[in-house]
């Protein structure tokens, strides 16, 4: 089967558990829509083979999608990781379900999503916004700069992102701000509840 889902068959095209790849309901769903896409309406659709999902419904659960540390390196893909932590999440806290966390694989400089997994509750819930990240080419700061409900659970997603803003500023960066708002007057001083470390 190519990815078409046609088989050596010209007119027979194959989808889920039968094709022997990803053995996952929501691939077979996927395979379902490009194969009768391509049967019927001849539009040449693919399977995305790039941003595949997966999750364990373990207790916590498991889920990734995109490219494993492991396979960075294998690549010698350059890359950071931003963590986010369940316990930081307030949806968590309130429900008791602080084990876990939100780990993303991406470009240091643009932000460009490689990967990411999270272990935690309602974590196959959340790894969608990711696959849908990737396969659309958003970036951490996009995602970053979406506004997202608080407080929910996908809001740990959101907190991954900031951290790509959070390491983009420089220490120079944060010492200009300093001179600034001394400068200017608006800090008492080098002490108190104003004081920039």
């Amino acid at each position: 089967m190519d990815r078409h889902c046609r088989t050596t068959v010209e007119n027979i095209y194959a989808c889920g558990d039968v094709t022997g790849i990803y053995q996952f309901t929501h691939m077979s769903e996927h395979m379902a829509k490009v194969a009768v896409t391509n049967a019927l309406l001849r539009l040449k659709m693919k399977i995305d083979t790039a941003n595949v999902p997966w999750c364990t419904y373990t207790d916590p659960e498991l889920a990734h999608v995109g490219a494993s540390e492991i396979e960075l390196h294998k690549r010698k893909q350059r890359y950071a990781v931003y963590r986010f932590p369940f316990s930081k999440i307030d949806r968590a806290v309130i429900d008791r379900e602080t084990t876990g966390m939100v780990k993303v694989f991406a470009s240091k400089f643009s932000g460009r999503i490689y990967g990411a997994s999270i272990l935690g509750a309602h974590a196959g819930d959340m790894i969608g916004e990711f696959a849908l990240a990737m396969r659309n080419k958003v970036t951490l700061r996009k995602m970053a700069d979406t506004i997202h409900p608080y407080p929910t659970y996908a809001l740990g997603n959101r907190r991954a992102a900031d951290q790509w803003y959070v390491r983009k500023q420089s220490r120079m960066f944060v010492r200009l701000l300093k001179l600034i708002f001394r400068y200017h007057g608006q800090l008492p001083g080098t002490s108190g509840p104003n004081r920039i470390e």
